[in-house]
């Protein structure tokens, strides 16, 4: 009989607001963030996180390379979150009458969270980007739509202008970038900008690994030097890279593919997320539970779920 590895229930008050860490990864099922409408991905250079919330609650996962889960609650309306490196970013809405909005960040390493408070009005708050103790989102109170940045240290307000609409705002391994409406990236930096890449226009853009994204025609797009791959038959949103190695996740099997060989496995059940760090990969399915694959699973796989029972079928 299979020893069970139990964890004692964490809450840590940070800032009044109440976390939840998770059991032990082999006991642990994502179920609370399966229930949420938006799950974000994103494979960094510290580990592959997915974040999403629910009603008032924020939750975060990383699974690779090694396991943390956390939960909180927060008093005002969340109106989206965002992975920055190791913190979970969420923009809250507090007060209609003042323009209060917060931003609570969760640490994933030891579940504490700092909220930070800033008013403005005219801003549209489905994306946005924290980096360098900065918030960046986009406002619409000009000829056009334009980046603005708080500095959450000091309360101080600057903008970013360009010569067309501002289209979204995204955080790739810690630093912030926005898309614009001819699909130019640029990389922001309080009053500033660089345009590093070109994504397409009018094409929806995901994280995919560190300095890269993918369209949804199917190219991964360098934010270092603009080059491209283009990855057939991948599904938008569960792509993910790292050292040089793509994984795919397509109907039920994940592939990993490394310059010219692509190797592939089975997995039980349709994957919501995919994330990479290093040589592991971490693939979250639909019923909650979480696949991990190291190289040698592609030859053999781990099946991880909430009852810890480890299953290894052979590739076919």
């Amino acid at each position: 009989m299979k020893r069970l590895i139990s964890l004692l229930s964490a809450v840590i008050m940070i800032a009044c607001v109440s976390v939840s860490k998770s059991r032990a990864y082999e006991e642990y099922n994502l179920s609370g963030i399966i229930g949420c409408s938006d799950i974000k991905s994103d494979s960094n250079s510290k580990g592959g996180y997915v974040c999403a919330f629910s009603g008032d609650t924020v939750f975060s996962a990383r699974l690779v390379p090694d396991f943390s889960a956390y939960n909180f609650t927060v008093s005002g309306h969340i109106r989206g979150v965002s992975q920055s490196g190791k913190y979970t970013n969420a923009l809250v809405f507090d007060d209609a009458f003042t323009n209060k909005y917060s931003v609570y960040s969760l640490d994933t390493d030891n579940g504490n969270v700092r909220k930070t408070s800033f008013n403005d009005e005219n801003f549209r708050t489905d994306s946005f980007s924290v980096s360098d103790n900065c918030v960046y989102y986009i406002k619409t109170d000009s000829t056009y739509a334009y980046v603005a940045c708080v500095d959450l240290s000091t309360g101080r307000k600057t903008k970013i202008n360009f010569s067309q609409n501002a289209n979204e705002i995204f955080n790739n391994n810690g630093k912030s970038y926005v898309r614009l409406y001819d699909g130019s990236v640029c990389r922001l930096s309080q009053a500033s900008s660089a345009c590093v890449a070109n994504t397409g226009e009018f094409r929806n853009i995901a994280n995919v690994g560190i300095n890269k994204v993918i369209n949804q025609d199917g190219f991964i797009v360098s934010l270092s030097d603009n080059s491209r791959e283009y990855v057939s038959n991948a599904e938008f949103g569960k792509v993910s890279a790292s050292d040089g190695k793509v994984f795919i996740v397509v109907n039920y099997r994940l592939s990993r593919k490394a310059s010219d060989k692509t190797q592939s496995v089975s997995i039980p059940k349709a994957a919501k997320a995919v994330v990479a760090y290093k040589n592991r990969c971490g693939v979250l399915l639909d019923n909650g539970t979480v696949c991990v694959y190291e190289p040698s699973d592609f030859q053999e796989k781990k099946f991880i779920n909430n009852n810890n029972n480890s299953n290894s079928n052979n590739n076919n």
